[in-house]
C-alpha cells in the first residue's frame, strides 16, 4: 500500500507535478449500481398505523454483481399507504445490501419488482359502557350509559371516538332478573382515523 506521501515522492522523481495527484484524488471509484430481479408476495395485514409489510415468499436476486463478490439483498417491503384498502402497492424501496462486498454497490430501484396486498380494518372493543337498570314494564327496551365508555386497541396517535347518538339497546328478556344481557346496535365511530 502507498500513502499520498509515497505517491507524491514518486511523481516528483518522475518529473510529474502535483496537479496529476490532485486528479487522481478526484477520480475515486464510485459504487456500482445493481438491480433487483425476481418476484415477491406479501401477506395481508390488519391496520396497525404503519406501512411495514411482511414478505411471504420471494425469488429475489441481484443483477449486475461482479463475479466472486459476496453480495446479497436484505429485502424490506413497504405499503404505499397505511390506510385500509385492497390491492395496495408494495415496494422494496427501503431494501439494503449485505455481504462482504456490499459497500462497493448501490441499488437502482427503478425497475425493482413490486407486489400488492390488503390492509383490513382493525376491530375495536368498547369498554366502560353500562346498562341502566329499570323497573319492569313488559318490554325489552334498554338504556346504556356511555359516559365512561372508551375504545380498546386504538393505534397510538390515531383519533377515533365513540358516537352513540343513534344507538338502540334491547334486554334479552322482559322478565325481572339480575344481570340480563343487553344487545346494543347503532353505535358508530368518529374521528379522523375512524375508517381504519
Amino acid at each position: 500500500d502507498f500513502s499520498d506521501a509515497d505517491v507524491t515522492a514518486f511523481l516528483a522523481r518522475s518529473g510529474v507535478g502535483g496537479e496529476f495527484l490532485s486528479n487522481l484524488r478526484r477520480n475515486n471509484f464510485t459504487a456500482k449500481s445493481v438491480t433487483i430481479g425476481g418476484a415477491f408476495t406479501v401477506s395481508d395485514k390488519i391496520y396497525d398505523g404503519g406501512v411495514s409489510a411482511t414478505i411471504a415468499t420471494n425469488t429475489l436476486n441481484l443483477n449486475g454483481t461482479e463475479a466472486g463478490d459476496a453480495l446479497t439483498i436484505t429485502p424490506v417491503a413497504q405499503f404505499a399507504s397505511k390506510a385500509v384498502g385492497t390491492g395496495i402497492n408494495v415496494s422494496l424501496a427501503t431494501s439494503t445490501l449485505a455481504g462482504a462486498d456490499s459497500s462497493n454497490y448501490s441499488i437502482d430501484f427503478t425497475s425493482a419488482p413490486a407486489s400488492s396486498a390488503a390492509i383490513s380494518k382493525r376491530g375495536l372493543l368498547i369498554t366502560g359502557a353500562k346498562g341502566v337498570a329499570k323497573a319492569y314494564d313488559t318490554n325489552t327496551t334498554a338504556s346504556v350509559d356511555f359516559s365512561a365508555a372508551a375504545l380498546d386497541s386504538v393505534v397510538a396517535g390515531d383519533v377515533v371516538t365513540i358516537n352513540s347518538t343513534g344507538y338502540s339497546a334491547t334486554f334479552a328478556a322482559a322478565a325481572v332478573a339480575d344481570s340480563v344481557d343487553i344487545t346494543v346496535t347503532g353505535v358508530t365511530l368518529g374521528g379522523a382515523d375512524a375508517g381504519n
